[in-house]
Parts: C-alpha cells; sequence; structure tokens
C-alpha cells in the first residue's frame, strides 16, 4: 500500500513518517476516521488529531486494523519534524557538516531516532 498521490509535501512526509511508526493499516484507519468527523484525511494537521483516538476503545472498535498507538506516532512525527527544523536553520546559516553533527549529538545524545536523523541531514546538505 502506498500513499495516495494526491496527499503532497510536506504532509506526505509526515504521513510517510507516521506509517513507518505505527502501520499503513493505523494510518488509513487514522484517516478515514478523520474524514468521518468531516475533516481533510490529506492534511498532517487534521489526522494528526485524530491519530490518538485509536488508543481508545470506543473509536478503534470502528477501524480494520483495531488498537494503535497513535499519540506514539504523533509524538515520533514531532520530533522529526523538530530536529529537521533545527538542521534547516542550522544550515540556513552557513553551518558545516561539523556543525550539523554537533547539534545533531546535542539534540539526539541517545541516537534513538539516528537513522531518521540522518536521512534528513542528507536531504539538506
Amino acid at each position: 500500500r502506498r500513499l495516495p498521490e494526491r496527499i503532497t509535501e510536506p504532509d506526505r512526509t509526515w504521513f510517510a513518517l507516521a506509517a513507518y511508526n505505527n502501520g499503513m493499516g493505523h494510518l488509513e484507519d487514522a484517516r478515514r476516521l478523520t474524514q468521518g468527523l468531516g475533516l481533510d484525511p490529506d492534511l498532517w494537521m487534521d489526522v494528526r488529531d485524530t491519530l490518538p483516538k485509536l488508543e481508545d476503545e470506543r473509536w478503534n472498535t470502528r477501524t480494520r486494523y483495531g488498537h494503535a498507538r497513535g499519540s506514539e506516532a504523533v509524538h515520533y512525527v514531532h520530533r522529526v519534524r523538530t530536529y529537521h527544523d533545527m538542521l534547516g536553520r542550522v544550515v540556513e546559516a552557513g553551518a558545516g557538516s561539523r556543525d550539523l553533527a554537533a547539534v545533531a549529538i546535542r539534540y539526539e545524545p541517545a541516537n534513538r531516532y539516528a537513522h531518521t536523523m540522518s536521512r534528513i541531514v542528507h536531504q539538506l546538505l
């Protein structure tokens, strides 16, 4: 399964990260719930608010894939977005790769998201 082509950037990236964290099926469940609430299932900001409902039995029993830790996916995307924005500001300021590495170590010393963060750094360089 893939994200619909009509979803554009930057929402497409945020959806991809949420699907990586929580699974495409759960993301699709959240998108369907979002649409049922009269919101836009193609906008991250709308689906972001719906994803945590997948933890609630009152909502997840209405979905195909059931319970999911939707708030974890929201938190994951938020952390990657924050890091992405921070690195973007560092690059705009003319920093070199050593400065980027220093920011990465300072922001995420445990390297919990090292793989994703590494891809973002390479996109910015």
